[in-house]
């Protein structure tokens, strides 16, 4: 005969192990299973929290712990946070930021004293005030920015036992892609047409054939027509010499 509990490994340090329990039935298939469900130590509260705490924890024997009458029990006794019914959960990594913070507790929560603070990398932020619903508190959220989120909580059951506690989240946004705003541009305008209204016409042949004079040459045009003109005002002036000693007497 083995007796145990595969939820309670309180015995690590002497060496047990949970696998002796798990596998049990596999090692001896003709064993008879005896499932001792009723609890008589703790009250109808402790057992339901340690119940929704352990349920999601892998692998375990399926057993369902009950409370018998032997503790007396009143709603608000015990206030927890549900495990896995924190959104965001503690420690989550996000792509992006979520719109709302969810609480969900094991008993119904005051109104007048459900406190909440978000802070991003260290700072504070200004959040909405949070709703109150039963067992549920939700917070609308505004705020986008990437960074690591630390959320504190301070709530108080109907019947006044409080329960304060936080967790962690990151948002890290999504990878920004480079721009093409510059080819696009680039393109358009390059291949932008004519606007309506103006008109254009091709180069006539002469001037397609036609050398625009370079920046050196335009710069000595001057130059050349000044020394043309001199060279030709000599030119009269010999002319108009030489007819005037031609038509002189004795010339």
């Amino acid at each position: 005969m083995a007796i145990g509990d595969d939820d309670q490994t309180i015995y690590q340090w002497r060496g047990s192990d949970v696998r002796n329990i798990l596998t049990f039935r596999d090692r001896y298939p003709k064993v008879a299973e005896v499932r001792l469900e009723e609890n008589f130590r703790s009250s109808e509260g402790i057992v339901a929290v340690a119940r929704d705490f352990v349920r999601p924890l892998g692998r375990r024997l399926e057993k369902e712990m009950k409370a018998t009458a032997a503790q007396a029990y009143e709603p608000g006794d015990i206030v927890a946070l549900r495990a896995g019914d924190l959104v965001p959960a503690d420690g989550a990594v996000l792509d992006r930021a979520p719109r709302e913070i969810v609480l969900t507790f094991n008993e119904k929560i005051s109104p007048q004293y459900a406190q909440l603070i978000l802070s991003r990398d260290g700072t504070a932020l200004s959040i909405a005030e949070p709703v109150v619903t039963g067992e549920v508190i939700r917070v609308p959220l505004a705020e986008t920015a990437t960074g690591d989120y630390r959320l504190a909580f301070r709530v108080v059951s109907a019947d006044g036992h409080p329960i304060s506690g936080e967790s962690h989240y990151t948002v890290r946004g999504a990878v920004a892609t480079p721009s093409t705003t510059t080819t696009a541009a680039t393109t358009t305008a390059a291949t932008t047409p004519t606007p309506p209204g103006t008109v254009t016409s091709p180069p006539s042949a002469a001037a397609a054939g036609t050398r625009q004079p370079t920046e050196s040459q335009a710069n000595h045009l001057p130059g050349i027509l000044i020394g043309g003109g001199l060279v030709a005002v000599a030119v009269a002036l010999l002319w108009w010499d030489r007819r005037r000693r031609q038509a002189s007497p004795g010339g």
